[in-house]
């Protein structure tokens, strides 16, 4: 999960209203007030970020609890409606020269939601030709040798993405069983 913001950023100064008797209560009981206050905003921006996540994708989640009602299990197996992994430009200047590209592997029975689920392909150089047997199985594309990073799977904004250059269904079955490790770990 991406993080709700740079932890790493300086402090800043900021001037704030209290009340004065909470003030000097907090005070008396030696209460640091940056430190509650940070972890007060934290919690905050989780619950509302997590509140606009489900605004933005109400009509999707709408559409999908429907669909997943009536569907049978032909439509689960039906390529057309599910199963297609497409190969993505990675969008970030600063990773993709060791990240190229990110490979899309939802469904497109959610394709109405406002993020999309993503594994970066990543240059084998850059992890000294080390694999995990299975979780980072090797995939080729655009004439290179590169690794399924299923361990850093994350949502992306759809917005942030570029339009698919190729289709990875042909490595489906090692995407799928990478997924599988990771989630069940057999």
């Amino acid at each position: 999960m991406a993080e709700l913001y740079n932890s790493a950023a300086p402090k800043k100064t900021a001037n704030l209203s209290i009340n004065s008797d909470l003030l000097r209560k907090t005070r008396e009981l030696n209460i640091n007030l940056s430190a509650t206050l940070e972890q007060a905003l934290k919690e905050e921006l989780s619950k509302r970020e997590a509140t606009q996540w489900v605004e933005e994708n109400r009509a999707a989640i709408k559409v999908t609890t429907i669909s997943s009602n009536n569907m049978d299990a032909s439509a689960t197996n039906s390529e057309s409606s599910d199963g297609t992994v497409r190969c993505i430009p990675n969008p970030s200047k600063a990773s993709k020269a060791h990240y190229p590209y990110l490979v899309d592997i939802q469904s497109s029975l959610l394709s109405d939601l406002a993020t999309r689920i993503v594994i970066p392909l990543g240059k084998g150089s850059a992890f000294g030709g080390e694999t995990m047997q299975g979780l980072t199985p090797e995939i080729s594309f655009a004439d290179q040798k590169l690794l399924l990073l299923t361990p850093q799977i994350s949502a992306v904004p759809k917005k942030h993405l570029k339009s698919p250059i190729g289709s990875l269904s042909h490595f489906r079955n090692q995407v799928i069983g990478a997924l599988d490790l990771a989630i069940t770990g057999i």
